[in-house]
């Protein structure tokens, strides 16, 4: 919820989902919004309620790193031992950081990589 800061001209949320009749509502403490009701600003105001020590910081920002690239078995088998750990690369000399999305599971094929970008605050807890 967080990454919902970069969201700042609109109280617009859109809600799409695939199944047929498929009423959205969510719940947090009790507070529940339907698909009538759910707001950035409600959605914002939720996110503030938690209690989480680094709430006011973000891990992530709302970006997506798209590549391809060859893929080992080691990697593969760190991988599979830490799925939610956080994978490094580095283009044109630059290293960058994100949270799997998706990764190619093939060893030694290069395969579409799609990672969420850490963010300066998650990149300082390395």
């Amino acid at each position: 919820m967080a990454a919902l800061r970069f969201q700042t001209n609109s109280d617009e949320l859109k809600i799409q989902r695939n199944e047929q009749n498929g009423d959205v509502a969510i719940t947090i403490d009790g507070v529940t919004c339907d698909t009538n009701d759910i707001t950035i600003t409600k959605l914002k105001a939720l996110a503030q309620l938690q209690q989480f020590s680094d709430a006011e910081f973000d891990i992530f920002e709302p970006f997506q790193y798209s590549f391809k690239a060859p893929v080992t078995i080691p990697f593969i088998q760190k991988f599979k031992n830490n799925r939610h750990g956080v994978i490094k690369f580095s283009y044109r000399g630059v290293d960058y950081w994100g949270f799997a999305l998706k990764v190619p599971a093939l060893p030694n094929k290069a395969g579409e990589f799609k990672l969420l970008k850490l963010s300066r605050r998650g990149q300082s807890l390395l």
